[in-house]
């Protein structure tokens, strides 16, 4: 279980905080999605829950303990994330997806899974040495597009058995019928690990258990998506306005 109890943020030398006094419980297998306009926070408050960062007040615990910055060190094995700027790496694609757990690295069979579960297996298939394919133009000849290179970022984060996953804008990159397919599986893929995700595109919070919604740094409403539509604010407002998109 991860709580945020009155955690505020600020940058270096930003005028104000990011965050302000917020506060936050999600419970062991809870799948949250913290949803927002550009610069509302959402960002900011996965990495402070995660303990990527420190709040400059409050606290933020993990399973009944405080998350220090030495205490996140040691439990970063149990968290997996894929942020906005994930990591793409001029290796193999065994080393791509195999840095999230590197004590497996030679386990083909656990390599196969995490592909396939970000749906990468159909391009594995196309590589001309497999895993041990070079990605990117500085050691061989296969070139990925950002839409592949996601993929290879979200494998990398469900090769690693992780208690808590942090997804943060996980589809930018893929077009709309990959973004469906991919949140069509959500469920199946965080198989009952705590998820938070992050999302511009609202479709996707109809998967999660509870909606956070952040505007200028603080929670205005939570709950689940038919109950944030049904109660008219904040939520609705954004729903409606991006369904308009689709009709």
């Amino acid at each position: 279980a991860v709580e945020a109890n009155a955690i505020t943020f600020a940058y270096p030398g930003a005028s104000r905080p990011v965050l302000r006094d917020v506060s936050l419980g999600i419970a062991r297998g809870e799948r949250i999605a913290i949803v927002g306009e550009n610069g509302a926070g959402k960002t900011t408050l996965a990495k402070l829950l995660v303990g990527l960062y420190q709040p400059d007040a409050g606290s933020v615990l993990l399973d009944g303990a405080p998350l220090t910055e030495g205490r996140a060190v040691a439990i970063r094995r149990r968290i997996a994330a894929v942020f906005q700027d994930y990591a793409s790496f001029q290796l193999t694609l065994r080393e791509n997806v195999g840095f999230g757990d590197v004590a497996r690295l030679r386990d083909d069979q656990a390599l196969a899974v995490a592909a396939k579960r970000a749906d990468l297996e159909a391009f594995v298939a196309t590589f001309p040495d497999g895993f041990d394919t070079y990605l990117g133009r500085q050691f061989g000849d296969t070139e990925l597009s950002g839409g592949q290179w996601q993929r290879v970022a979200l494998a990398r984060a469900f090769f690693r058995d992780a208690d808590l996953l942090v997804l943060d804008e996980p589809t930018a990159a893929l077009d709309p019928l990959a973004e469906l397919a991919l949140f069509e599986r959500f469920a199946e893929l965080v198989e009952g690990r705590t998820a938070i995700m992050i999302s511009h595109r609202l479709g996707a919070a109809r998967l999660a258990d509870r909606v956070i919604v952040l505007q200028d740094g603080q929670i205005v409403e939570q709950g689940h998506h038919d109950a944030l539509v049904d109660q008219g604010g904040v939520y609705a407002a954004l729903f409606a306005a991006q369904a308009q998109w689709y009709r």
